[in-house]
């Protein structure tokens, strides 16, 4: 199972050195193998997690309560990339209680977050055009452009939002006239 697993699994000791890894925690850090990843990275706090304090944050905290965390954070892969990580960890005891090691396992959830991200902003803006499609029917003639704009402006998080209308000169050159501005 620890070699097949699909998602990282470790053991690191209380110095932030790897203990253990398999191969997809190589893998999703963008290590060449387990071993390459355990010789590399001699301080998982800096040399992992985006931000190193999050890591002594997490292994004090185990070292106090008995439960197993489920912890978003963000990790850097050897390449440089930042990745967001769903990261379950645990502290392993000895008879005395004391914290010998910490096991875990890491599961890359950069893309599913993108995907939930995309389909946030799709939704914002879908609620945008039908809010701007309901202030269209309702206004007749008198087109609410500050209103349609600001709704544009907020879900697109743009600062400015210009309308240009075309019309063509005596000479029939197209000319372009701003009608609206947000």
């Amino acid at each position: 199972i620890f070699e097949n697993a699909t998602i990282g699994i470790f053991q690191a000791d209380a110095h932030g050195r790897f203990l253990a890894a398999n191969p997809a925690l190589s893998r999703i850090l963008g290590y060449a193998s387990p071993k390459d990843l355990i010789e590399t990275v001699t301080d998982i706090a800096s040399q992992i997690y985006v931000e190193p304090q999050h890591w002594h944050d997490i292994t004090s905290l185990l070292e106090v309560i008995q439960d197993t965390p489920n912890i978003e954070t963000r990790c850097l892969c050897k390449d440089g990339r930042e990745i967001i990580v769903n990261l379950n960890v645990w502290a392993v005891r000895d008879q005395d209680d004391a914290v010998a090691y910490f096991e875990g396992f890491i599961e890359d959830i950069t893309e599913k977050k993108r995907s939930i991200a995309a389909l946030a902003k799709r939704e914002a803006y879908s609620g945008a055009l039908i809010e701007i499609q309901r202030q269209l029917l309702a206004s007749g003639s008198d087109m609410p452009y500050d209103e349609m704009f600001a709704w544009l402006g907020n879900v697109s998080r743009s600062s400015r939002i210009s309308m240009f209308g075309n019309h063509y000169a005596p000479d029939h050159q197209v000319l372009a006239a701003l009608q609206a501005e947000w």
